[in-house]
């Protein structure tokens, strides 16, 4: 008899015990799924932020690159001017 109220408390303590850690799993997969989709928000938003940096910096190449041709073709116009101007004090 005693040995029968021990198994059947060693049997209900056992069942409370596996549905505590069901319980835990379960709230701890929970947070889990919820802490992933954050961090997925935040990498698609810095995704999203590193491509917008990469246009900026694309587009301030191009300016960059603009504004020295503009410069090299105002530098050979001057070069000219200044060739012709030699050479029409050498005659």
């Amino acid at each position: 008899m005693t040995q029968e109220i021990i198994i059947t408390l060693i049997a209900i303590l056992f069942s409370g015990f596996i549905g505590l850690v069901g319980y835990w799993l379960k709230s701890v997969y929970a947070e889990f799924k919820l802490l992933l989709k954050e961090l997925m928000d935040y990498t698609n938003k810095l995704e999203q932020l590193i491509v917008g940096i990469q246009i900026h910096i694309d587009k301030a190449i191009e300016e960059d690159i603009r504004e020295i041709k503009t410069d090299i073709k105002t530098l050979y116009q001057r070069t000219n001017k200044h060739d012709n101007q030699l050479a029409a004090l050498s005659k």
